[in-house]
């Protein structure tokens, strides 16, 4: 256990740069959230990083910011990500509130920068990889906004004996608090 407890903390132990934290601004104004540092920032789609077997960006996200995954490397860890996205033109209140997938029932709503935003956690699978999302969404000033923190990993049994470390629930707690962070950073600006 403690052999554990030390490879956790070699692992998830921050890079210097990484304490630095900056603001991003929607191109419209509408909204901004912190980050650190050294998180790359993706506004174009098809630019998307990680190329993960499971996207951890909607394909229609307005911004995407991938976690670093420099010290998780040898683990299997394979992409995390926070993005916002604004639903279709012309969503209603109702659409907004609905669960992005089918038989996924609400969690508590929660507060975010004084906003109240629905919250669904979901899951998807596919040839041993697993993706869990925490989405979040709010209908404000006729549009849907959605922000979605996403985690993706391979089952470890796949890797030969030796040739990874298991990205381990503490690992992954530590990776979604580093989201979180900047879930519960996101401001709307008007």
């Amino acid at each position: 256990m403690l052999l554990l407890a030390c490879i956790a903390t070699t692992l998830l132990a921050p890079a210097a740069s990484s304490q630095a934290t900056r603001t991003y601004t929607s191109p419209d104004g509408a909204y901004s959230f912190s980050l650190p540092g050294n998180f790359p920032v993706f506004t174009n789609p098809t630019r998307f990083e990680p190329n993960s077997y499971l996207a951890v960006c909607p394909q229609n996200a307005q911004v995407c910011v991938s976690y670093r995954k420099a010290r998780l490397r040898k683990t299997n860890f394979n992409a995390a990500a926070f993005s916002v996205t604004v639903l279709s033109p012309g969503s209603s209140e109702e659409t907004c509130n609905a669960s992005p997938q089918r038989n996924v029932p609400p969690q508590p709503d929660v507060r975010i920068g004084g906003v109240a935003f629905h919250h669904f956690t979901t899951g998807d699978a596919a040839m041993s990889h697993s993706l869990t999302s925490q989405i979040y969404r709010s209908f404000r000033g006729g549009r849907c906004y959605q922000l979605q923190t996403s985690i993706m990993k391979t089952s470890f049994g796949v890797y030969p004996p030796g040739t990874k470390q298991e990205f381990t629930a503490t690992a992954e707690r530590a990776v979604e608090k580093r989201l979180g962070n900047v879930v519960r950073s996101f401001r709307f600006q008007r």
